[in-house]
Formats: C-alpha cells, structure tokens, sequence
C-alpha cells in the first residue's frame, strides 16, 4: 500500500491532500504516468494539437468549406499512441483510470480536474459549443468517433465503412474528418492532463497548471 500526500496551494491558502493506492493500484497509475511520458516526446506531439474549420455561404450558392488538418502521418502516430487509453479491454483505458483515482481522491479540487477531463475525453466539451447532427447521428460525439476508428484506423470493419460511405454521400467528408480530429485531439488532451495530475501525485511533477 502507498500513502502519498499533496500540498495544494490556492488563492493564499494551503492544504494537504492524503491519497492512498493498493500496490496493484500504484503500478496501474505508473504505468499509465509513464505512457504518457513517451507521448510528449512524440514531434507529432510537439507540433501541437491545431486543427480549424471555415465555412464561407452566399445566398444561393453552394458552401465553400475549408479545413486545416494535421499531415496525416502526424495524426496516425498520435492516434496510435493513445490506443492504450481508448480500447476497453486495456488496463490503462482512461475510464478505468478515471474510475480509480475517483475511488482513491477526495479533495474537491481534484475532483473537479476529473470530471473536467473526464468531458473533455467524451466529447461533451465539443457538444457544449456545437452539436451536428445528420439524420439522427450526432457528429461530434464519442459514439462516432469510435465507428469511424474501428471502421478505418483501429479496425477495418466492412459494415462500419459501408455505413460512411452512405453517411458521406449526403454529408461532407471533409468535415466528418475535422470533427474525428478534433475529438481525437481533445481526448489526447484529457488523457495528458490526468497524466500530469498522475506526475504530481507521484511528486515527479512540482506545480499543475490548470
């Protein structure tokens, strides 16, 4: 078992946090700390997370639409790297590191750094500032990321790249893209910040910048 105590500053004040984990439960966080580690090394990292859409309209013309995407050699090293974090079979999946540390932390603060990320990884940040939705199907959402993922990246799955080809024959390509971009990059984002909170619990990170 490990006791493991954080020193919070806030507005002026200070306090302690007291966090315990099982041995079985400090390794899995390590673990987890340690990838983490290796994806901010990556340059397709390093480049940073830039990704932006513009949609120019004129009454009676069609839309011109414009996007700027990450080279997809990039984006495919990053996808790849966070495939740990989104399969759910996987020991160091976010939600069952999520779900641990929620079971283990009682400051407030950190709570609130949970649940923060914990909306930034399903999607609902995106959904808070746009919902598009196409024939019942809501875009920006983690269910359609995780179609189109098994469909062309992670798998290769005939029924779910016959149901794109229907999609996109009424909805931009381009703009399906964008959006499974960026709810990638928001999930790599999440997936970073609990690694870092995970590096200042540990104490190999000294100040959270949030």
């Amino acid at each position: 078992m490990k006791n493991l105590k954080l020193l919070l500053k806030s507005s002026g004040s200070e306090e302690i946090a007291e966090i315990t984990f099982e041995d079985n439960e400090y390794t899995l966080i390590t673990d987890y700390y340690q990838e983490i580690k290796r994806i901010i090394l990556l340059e397709s990292f390093k480049k940073g997370l830039n990704i932006s859409y513009h949609i120019n309209a004129s009454v009676g013309e069609t839309p011109i639409i414009q996007t700027s995407l990450p080279p997809r050699d990039d984006f495919i090293v990053l996808l790849h790297s966070i495939r740990p974090f989104l399969l759910q079979e996987e020991d160091l999946n976010f939600y069952k590191i999520l779900k641990l540390l929620k079971m283990r932390i009682y400051n407030k603060n950190l709570l609130n750094i949970l649940e923060y990320n914990k909306i930034l990884f399903n999607g609902a940040n995106s959904q808070k500032i746009i919902k598009l939705t196409v024939n019942d199907i809501l875009i920006n959402s983690e269910k359609f990321l995780m179609l189109y993922l098994n469909a062309y990246e992670y798998h290769r799955d005939k029924q779910k790249r016959d149901f794109f080809e229907d999609l996109f024959k009424i909805f931009p390509e381009e703009i399906g893209r964008f959006f499974v971009i960026s709810l990638v990059f928001d999930k790599v984002k999440a997936i970073i910040n609990i690694g870092q909170l995970i590096g200042l619990i540990l104490g190999d990170i000294k100040e959270l910048n949030t």
